[in-house]
């Protein structure tokens, strides 16, 4: 079996703007359709050949029937979720990377008040595990990591009111 293994954030518009909302899009099509597009369809997303324009590599023919459908399974491995706000100013730089060819600012969401170092969100993981079934034909999926980034001292707290929330946010992807 052949699969890839891709850390998935899960993306959440800053605000309720149409704008950030089209920028969550494009930080999907960035992040995972740079990688995953070519393995389940051939080619890369249509917004990534439009904005990075000639810099961005294509697929010869032969090439895209080559890769398309080249996977067994996806991995995740999912513990981060990320504010995401359009940038209307990075298509005017010169030097470009990712972030600005997309057209984007990141924004780690953190909780200050809890235990852990990251806030305890499962809704984001059946996210991203929708996200998968929708976008990508429902493909087996091997969960690796999930959930939580903890302290030392947070080892011992409650953990199993976590699991049992992440257990649940995965069946309702499922379903």
């Amino acid at each position: 079996m052949i699969g890839l293994s891709i850390y998935m954030w899960w993306f959440i518009p800053l605000t309720d703007t149409k704008e950030d909302a089209i920028a969550t899009q494009r930080a999907n099509a960035f992040h995972y359709g740079w990688f995953l597009n070519p393995l389940g369809f051939g080619e890369y997303p249509n917004i990534m050949k439009q904005n990075v324009g000639t810099r961005m590599p294509a697929f010869t023919n032969q090439e895209s029937k080559l890769v398309k459908g080249s996977f067994d399974f996806i991995g995740v491995l999912h513990c981060t979720n990320i504010y995401v706000k359009h940038n209307s100013n990075s298509p005017k730089m010169e030097n470009r990377d990712v972030f600005m060819d997309a057209e984007i600012e990141l924004t780690v969401i953190e909780d200050s008040s809890s235990a852990f170092e990251l806030p305890i969100m499962p809704w984001c993981l059946q996210a991203v595990l929708e996200y998968l079934k929708q976008n990508y034909g429902n493909p087996p999926i091997y969960i690796y990591e999930n959930g939580m980034d903890q302290t030392r001292e947070g080892i011992l707290y409650g953990l199993s009111w976590i699991y049992l929330s992440y257990w649940m946010a995965i069946y309702r992807a499922m379903a």
